[in-house]
């Protein structure tokens, strides 16, 4: 694993969070939601890259969890990390 890739993507994903908490509080809630698309995909694949040193080639969100769920970390203690209740 690349220590830049991942800490690449780990930015990139919260800069999208950002950018979807700021278009959230202008009423721009597609735009918003896009992002936070974009969120889950790369911190969903920033986890898979340090926990098993790759991840897909997949904009999926579903197949990211499926390949996330097989860990034996719990997908709830991610969500629980970054604020998000399942």
């Amino acid at each position: 694993m690349s220590f830049e890739e991942a800490e690449l993507l780990r930015e990139r994903a919260e800069n999208f969070l950002a950018n979807a908490e700021e278009l959230s509080v202008r009423g721009n809630y597609d735009l918003a939601a896009f992002n936070v698309e974009q969120y889950c995909q790369l911190i969903l694949k920033y986890y898979l890259l340090v926990k098993v040193d790759t991840y897909p080639r997949t904009y999926s969100l579903m197949n990211l969890l499926r390949d996330l769920s097989t860990l034996k970390t719990s997908l709830k203690d991610y969500l629980i990390i970054y604020g998000l209740s399942c």
